[in-house]
């Protein structure tokens, strides 16, 4: 799932659209200077980039540690509502 769906199955859960404000790389690296140095802010923002929408391989570990299986992310965005409504 890409971030882009992420946020648009946030938007279906909280019942209204997320608006999305694009920064460059150098922009994002800027806001979050006082709290991730430059270097690990490159690492990140490349794995981001590098995973950004590629599939990983499905586990059984929720279920075989929780006896339950594991929750979709709109299942689990609902069960959280209150922490993305302002």
């Amino acid at each position: 799932m890409t971030f882009a769906e992420q946020i648009d199955q946030l938007a279906d859960v909280i019942g209204h659209p997320i608006t999305i404000n694009h920064v460059t790389r150098q922009q994002w690296k800027q806001e979050m200077a006082d709290y991730i140095p430059g270097p690990y802010a490159d690492s990140l923002l490349d794995w981001w980039a590098s995973n950004d929408g590629k599939p990983v391989e499905l586990t059984t570990t929720v279920q075989d540690l929780t006896g339950h299986p594991a929750r979709t992310f709109t299942t689990w965005a609902g069960d959280h509502i209150n922490s993305f409504k302002s």
